[in-house]
């Protein structure tokens, strides 16, 4: 069920996005995004592709093929000679110059919109003048995906679940390109992507970073405003992460760098509770050994004898170990099940505790 409106009427919301040689991707998946419910809707899609971009379909073709049957279709192209600015930020800011509705959307060429309720739904969020940006939720589909699949598709939870947690305390921190919506006037009269010229990646994140007031951010969590990604290659997961350690690492703004500070005091405290019930088991088993040692057992500070009151201390102990095992499970399936998408089942807690050492690991491979 396509929508349609005359060229006289001024669109609610114009959608962005950018393609460099992503023809078939085009082809299957914009279709979703042009049979919106919403009743006045208009696709900009920007060709940033160079004379050195090689692709089965072309952007230019693709679009042709799909305007016959969708009239709201509108192109626009990056010039080969743009200087030093970077095409895909140069892509979005003529994207959002040539869109004519107040709302611009971005997403990007291999996302699908869970529902044709998508904009609508994202739009209504908007409504009035409480707020500047909309942030939607984007992940891939992790069905039939891979471990590394399943890995980028937690950390791009995460990242959805800080950008939340700072737009309900009343500030904002970032937004996923393939999710969001924003005021186009506001995004004007702040000057877009100029103080984020030098950024590589991530400039729609550091853009709302950089401009967004406090308490001028909605977010829309109902399945209906959910986008699913193209599952990547095992590969793209060392790209994401480097994107993300490239954001923590240059973050334009106390709020994002407060709130990593943040994140890392949570991974010592989590491995410091596991260290602390670990030693705690190992010197409880350790009474129970046959044949220990009588200097051993002199440093030990309980009786080989188990003793009634030491209930008092084992049972807060198993208490607490089967909270930090069964709280993240649960409060992750709660959030899976409010967004209307997969569960991680135990992941979330394997994910925590190897965090410290994957980082570790990605800053090394990054600096080589």
């Amino acid at each position: 069920c396509s929508t349609h409106f005359t060229l006289t009427e001024v669109p609610e919301v114009s959608v962005i996005v950018v393609s460099e040689g992503d023809g078939a991707l085009l082809e299957a998946n914009l279709p979703y995004v042009l049979r919106q419910f919403q009743q006045r809707v208009e696709v900009i899609v920007v060709d940033i592709s160079t004379s050195g971009t090689h692709a089965a379909v072309s952007t230019s073709d693709a679009l042709k093929r799909i305007r016959q049957r969708f009239p709201q279709l509108r192109q626009t192209y990056v010039p080969v000679t743009c200087r030093n600015v970077d095409r895909r930020q140069l892509g979005y800011t003529l994207g959002i110059r040539a869109a004519r509705a107040p709302w611009v959307a971005f997403t990007e060429p291999d996302c699908v919109p869970e529902s044709y309720e998508w904009l609508s739904q994202m739009v209504e969020l908007a409504r009035g003048d409480d707020a500047d940006v909309v942030l939607g939720y984007c992940n891939y589909d992790i069905a039939e995906g891979t471990p590394g699949v399943r890995r980028a598709a937690f950390g791009r939870l995460k990242r959805f679940l800080y950008y939340s947690r700072a737009a309900l305390n009343g500030r904002a921190v970032g937004a996923d390109a393939c999710n969001v919506l924003v005021r186009r006037q506001w995004f004007m009269e702040c000057g877009g992507f100029v103080p984020t010229l030098q950024a590589p990646y991530d400039v729609v994140s550091l853009a709302v970073d950089a401009h967004v007031a406090s308490g001028r951010t909605a977010l829309a969590l109902c399945p209906e405003s959910v986008v699913r990604r193209q599952s990547p290659a095992d590969g793209a997961e060392f790209a994401t992460d480097r994107e993300l350690l490239f954001r923590a690492d240059r973050c334009r703004s106390f709020r994002g760098r407060r709130l990593m500070w943040r994140e890392g005091i949570a991974d010592v405290a989590l491995w410091g509770f596991a260290l602390s019930l670990v030693a705690y088991a190992v010197c409880r088993a350790l009474h129970y050994v046959p044949g220990l040692p009588a200097e051993v057992a002199a440093w030990l500070p309980y009786e080989a004898a188990y003793r009634p009151f030491w209930l008092c201390m084992d049972v807060p102990a198993l208490l607490l170990l089967a909270a930090a095992c069964l709280l993240p499970v649960a409060v992750f399936r709660r959030i899976t099940d409010m967004l209307g998408v997969p569960s991680f089942g135990a992941y979330p807690l394997c994910w925590h505790l190897w965090r410290p050492w994957r980082r570790m690991a990605l800053r090394w491979r990054c600096r080589k």
